[in-house]
């Protein structure tokens, strides 16, 4: 596992792409525009770069709806922990070991973590972008430009459109790739304490936390007896006892007389 697999499960982000990446990504559309000015049929090239802002723009709606359901789950679960979070606060684990305590403090912790982390991406996906948009030049024909020039100058900006969308877009799947991962590890998570917490039960010893403490504690058992109260009377006197020498006689002169 390496460091970024790692970070993935503990909080995942962004990873910004290295110069390298970045040169290789502006080299890349700068051989596209390239080959707009240059193909020797503009007319099928505008018509391929349209119908390609097309397909593009359905993987956008595509895209945003998965942001929007990503957005809509994680103010579910982020209600149901700030619950969880707040019955801790008022004591519900009061009765619990220490170890117990903290490994629910560390759980949701880790919970509000993943949390955070898949909000904040689908945010950042559905955030306002700058976008490329068709032109009135794209539908009225120059008088001072010839038919394939004409249709080489509309290629170049649905070309442009294109790759401006194709950017942008990948910018949000980047973001929704972030939004799952946290998403995978919550559920990783709630199920590893699904499991813990069916162990936990099942190794709990019957009978109430309070009677156990009072039990254990003597300074409890203490408090609940309270003060000694003061000395009541003395009872009536009993009946005299016979004496032990008498009775050990009598029980040997019947056992000499049976004989």
């Amino acid at each position: 596992m390496t460091g970024a697999d790692l970070r993935d499960w503990l909080y995942p982000m962004v990873e910004p792409l290295s110069q390298e990446e970045v040169d290789r990504q502006q080299h890349r559309q700068q051989e596209q525009l390239q080959l707009v000015k240059t193909h020797a049929d503009p007319e099928a090239l505008a018509k391929g770069c349209a119908e390609l802002c097309d397909e593009e723009t359905e993987r956008l709606r595509s895209v945003e709806a998965r942001l929007g359901g990503i957005l809509g789950l994680t103010s579910i679960t982020s209600s149901l922990l700030i619950g969880g979070i707040f019955a801790i606060m008022n004591g519900g684990l009061s009765d619990s070991s220490r170890g117990v305590r903290f490994f629910a403090c560390v759980t949701l912790l880790y919970l509000s973590l993943q949390i955070i982390s898949s909000t904040l991406a689908a945010i950042q996906g559905l955030k306002r972008a700058s976008w490329i948009g068709a032109s009135i030049d794209d539908y009225i024909v120059s008088p001072t430009l010839g038919p394939s020039e004409q249709h080489r100058q509309t290629a170049l900006r649905r070309c442009k459109c294109l790759l401006q969308m194709e950017e942008n877009i990948n910018k949000k799947v980047t973001q929704m790739a972030v939004a799952h991962t946290a998403i995978r590890n919550f559920a990783s998570a709630s199920v590893l304490i699904a499991v813990l917490g069916c162990v936990a039960v099942f190794m709990q010893q019957p009978g109430s936390a309070a009677a156990k403490a009072i039990r254990t504690n003597p300074d409890l058992q203490k408090l609940l007896q309270g003060p000694p109260g003061p000395t009541g009377p003395p009872g009536p006197k009993g009946d005299q006892g016979t004496p032990a020498r008498a009775v050990s006689d009598g029980a040997i002169s019947q056992r000499v007389r049976h004989n």
